[in-house]
């Protein structure tokens, strides 16, 4: 009597194994794919946040640069300078970056050296040099972005 069962119980059984792996297999492709968009997304918002960084600092730092070049002023823009330099550092991370801390130190020092050259006589060596110091410092960042 029961004989006739035991092909039925075994196509049940086969059935339940292959629909038990077939679902740990489509749950297990789900958790990669949710992990690579995850992924993926990350990336495009690091990217994108790099590409915002890049344009602000492209429009800035060549302005900051400009102002602190004792040979195109003769008097400086120290409010002007400041704006700026607050613009750069906002957009900055350097606790995290090294490269960004390195930039907004520049940054900073440049906007002494600005200053100084407002209270003092203007030394040009120093303000030159600051230049090419942000200057550096805001390739390497842009290097990072790109």
């Amino acid at each position: 009597m029961f004989e006739n069962l035991y092909p039925f119980i075994g196509v049940v059984i086969g059935a339940l194994l292959a629909g038990g792996f077939q679902y740990l297999n489509t749950k297990k492709q789900l958790q990669n794919d949710i992990q690579k968009l995850r992924t993926q997304i990350i990336a495009d918002k690091k990217k994108s946040s790099y590409e915002l960084k890049s344009k602000y600092l492209l429009e800035w730092l060549p302005e900051l640069i400009y102002l602190a070049d004792p040979e195109a002023h003769a008097k400086f823009d120290y409010q002007k300078t400041l704006q700026l330099v607050h613009k750069i550092q906002l957009i900055l991370n350097p606790e995290q970056c090294r490269l960004e801390a390195e930039l907004n130190n520049a940054v900073s020092n440049l906007a002494s050296l600005i200053q100084s050259a407002i209270c003092d006589k203007p030394d040009n060596y120093h303000l030159l040099g600051g230049q090419d110091i942000v200057i550096k410092a805001g390739r390497n960042v842009l290097k990072k972005f790109s």
